[in-house]
């Protein structure tokens, strides 16, 4: 028998990238999903994230205040994407059926997360999809981010 929900719901991660965006989608995504894992890109060396060039112990931070397992991978920019897949394998071996997004817009962005996801069986989840920039920012530091 898989991983059973603590919360009588979906068994999630979320795409970390240490960024306010995927904080934002993790913390509209919580209620609805029992969250488990991040997934992080991180450069070919493990040294910097690819996102935002953030350090793998900033990154480790994260996942122990918000109790969840840290999946990175570690890629160039042209090995992104087997990277990723790979990623996306390993919170599938955890029980998880759903992945969170902080996408806003991009449409080509999110056609690939959402086909990447499908591929390992998984479901991608955007709660922020083509919401306005501001009323998000706004949203973000009401919750009481900075």
């Amino acid at each position: 028998m898989g991983p059973v929900s603590r919360k009588g719901a979906p068994l999630a991660a979320v795409s970390w990238s240490g960024g306010k965006d995927c904080c934002l989608a993790l913390m509209r995504a919580w209620p609805e999903f029992d969250v488990r894992a991040m997934v992080t890109m991180f450069d070919e060396a493990g040294e910097r994230s690819r996102s935002h060039g953030l350090r793998p112990s900033v990154i480790a931070a994260h996942a122990d205040r918000l109790s969840l397992i840290s999946v990175s991978e570690g890629c160039t920019w042209d090995t992104y994407e087997a990277a990723f897949c790979r990623g996306l394998a390993r919170v599938g071996a955890l029980g998880c059926t759903h992945v969170i997004f902080g996408d806003i817009f991009e449409d080509t962005h999110r056609a690939w997360t959402e086909r990447l996801c499908a591929d390992a069986g998984l479901t991608a989840v955007q709660p922020l999809w083509a919401e306005s920039t501001g009323a998000l920012a706004r949203e973000f530091i009401e919750r009481g981010g900075s």
